[in-house]
């Protein structure tokens, strides 16, 4: 798989007072996890987790 073929997904674990979200590519390699307060703005937090993966 060449590089330029590698995807990258997130995803968000909901709860009642934290979410956690985590970003991993298409071969399984993690590449960054993050930790929200629901009180917290979630666009903002989210923005904040893509940008790590740059």
């Amino acid at each position: 798989m060449a590089a330029q073929d590698i995807a990258v997904a997130g995803g968000i674990d909901t709860h009642a007072d934290l979410h956690r979200a985590a970003v991993i590519d298409s071969i399984g390699r993690h590449l960054a996890t993050k930790q929200f307060e629901t009180i917290r703005t979630a666009t903002t937090d989210t923005a904040g987790l893509a940008a790590l993966t740059r």
